[in-house]
């Protein structure tokens, strides 16, 4: 197999000609390629561009404009009043169709060929620009300034309405040959990598099984492997005398342990990916809770750089498995002997390279490239200060059905409340995966189906976190606790 993972730099920071204002309102990211990452309330894919108000106080950008055109900065005015909470952010459609009513749309329509586009405050005076034109885009990526800030980057997973990853240069395609290299033979690993930094560099790594990973760098020289200079094609060869018959070839940063493996954009060897993740992948609260629910996963079974071995789970678990296993494998060799294909070894050296080589090398990839500052999975969120914020025990209708406790999450990281539990006048155990995204809040309910059919809001088709059944009743006078996977009071109210 082969597929490749580039390092390199992004654009330069002078498409955004525009000097920034500490906590002003930013142009942060926008799609001028949208196949199907958003859909407007006509069910359109309509190019979009993310404001986001980083300030600590709300802002109405009524009186601002947005703008395609460097010759006309007030083409499109933001109506009043349009208010972006503290922090958050606010999705205008570039569709075309012109509405000034929630949701917005533009009277202009994004360019996938690159054009100017710009917000304009009230003054017209610039706040942000990409200038003279920002690059191609390509479908269903998007482009903007990248968390932590600097120059514009894509985003191969959009983030319409929420914070922006890391970002990096565009990737249009990877490709290497021979398919089936013979013994000795050269393989040479090509990627199109337009629109970049000129000062930047892309870097192919690979790795023969689980053995340590090289680097190699590509070029784009018309040297050696690369045929064409200057054609964005940066070409690598990897020597044939490196590997032997029944290895294992694979050029990728870490082969299927990318935290969004299945996705378009990170398939599997023979370039099959799964539809339904990707979809997934690309809904910002879902993606929020998966990535927190990745999190706890590696922190209690993989764990982080640096445990003492002793203490980990893994390798603890493979020498058991190895006792155990050991004299069914001895009297499985004496019955059938060793296979003839690839490389016959025994369990101990098989054991040993799942420890030394693939364990070792996960953690690398899942904790350092993966992981915080620049990764897309978050820091850790042991102990996330979930409170319970409202108790419903006299619903208007009368139906102690529609009846509900409210759980909040004030936090800026999602919280993993797996296993966590409701005690007091209710009782409930949450199921492994329950995750609470940041600012989010959940519903326990005596009865989801019910609860969908409350005649008052909160209810059904407002894409509420619903869990239950919980068991019991809520009276005056009554508590409701909340508490963690260890038992620890984390929370209570009296109704």
């Amino acid at each position: 197999t082969a597929r490749s993972s580039l390092g390199a730099r992004a654009l330069p920071l002078a498409l955004l000609a525009a000097p920034l204002v500490a906590q002003e309102p930013v142009l942060s990211e926008f799609q001028a390629a949208n196949a199907g990452t958003l859909l407007d309330e006509d069910g359109d894919s309509s190019d979009w561009i993310e404001l986001n108000n980083p300030a600590a106080a709300p802002v109405d950008l009524g009186g601002w404009f947005l703008t395609d055109d460097a010759g006309d900065l007030t083409r499109w005015t933001i109506p009043t009043p349009t208010v972006i909470p503290a922090g958050s952010f606010l999705v205008v459609f570039a569709s075309g169709k012109d509405r000034t009513t929630i949701p917005l749309h533009t009277d202009f329509k994004l360019k996938a060929a690159g054009e100017y586009l710009a917000l304009v405050r009230p003054d017209g005076t610039v706040a942000t620009e990409y200038a003279p034109e920002y690059p191609p885009q390509v479908s269903d990526t998007s482009f903007g300034i990248p968390e932590p800030p600097g120059p514009p980057s894509y985003f191969v997973v959009p983030t319409p309405r929420a914070p922006n990853g890391p970002g990096g240069p565009l990737l249009l395609g990877v490709e290497h040959a021979p398919d089936s290299p013979l013994p000795g033979e050269d393989v040479v690993v090509r990627a199109e990598v337009p629109h970049l930094d000129p000062a930047g560099t892309v870097t192919l790594t690979w790795r023969l099984d689980f053995r340590p990973e090289q680097r190699l760098a590509m070029t784009d020289d018309g040297a050696g492997a690369d045929q064409i200079a200057g054609d964005d094609v940066y070409s690598g060869l990897l020597p044939g005398t490196t590997f032997s018959p029944g290895d294992t070839l694979t050029a990728d940063v870490d082969p299927f342990s990318h935290p969004f493996f299945g996705d378009e954009a990170h398939p599997k060897g023979n370039g099959k990916w799964n539809r339904l993740i990707d979809d997934l992948y690309t809904v910002p609260r879902i993606r929020e809770m998966y990535l927190r629910r990745l999190r706890s996963l590696i922190d209690r079974l993989l764990q982080p750089p640096g445990t003492p071995e002793q203490e980990r789970f893994l390798e603890g678990r493979l020498e058991q498995e190895y006792v155990r296993l050991l004299p069914d494998v001895e009297l499985d060799r004496m019955q059938w002997g060793l296979p003839a294909w690839g490389r016959p070894h025994g369990m101990r050296l098989a054991v040993e390279r799942i420890r030394d080589e693939y364990l070792l090398a996960r953690r690398e990839h899942l904790y350092g490239t993966h992981g915080p500052p620049a990764g897309s999975i978050p820091p850790p969120n042991p102990h996330p200060a979930i409170v319970i914020d409202w108790i419903e025990g006299d619903p208007a209708s009368g139906d102690p059905a529609h009846e509900y406790v409210r759980l909040r999450n004030p936090g800026s990281l999602a919280g993993d409340l797996s296993g966590w539990r409701l005690g007091g006048a209710v009782a409930f155990t949450l199921e492994p995966g329950s995750v609470l995204e940041a600012g989010g809040v959940l519903y326990s309910s005596p009865d989801p189906s019910a609860f969908r059919s409350r005649p008052t809001p909160p209810g059904g088709g407002q894409g509420l976190l619903v869990i239950g059944p919980h068991v019991g009743s809520i009276e005056p006078g009554e508590w409701v606790r909340l508490y963690d996977q260890g038992g620890q009071l984390v929370d209570e109210v009296q109704y």
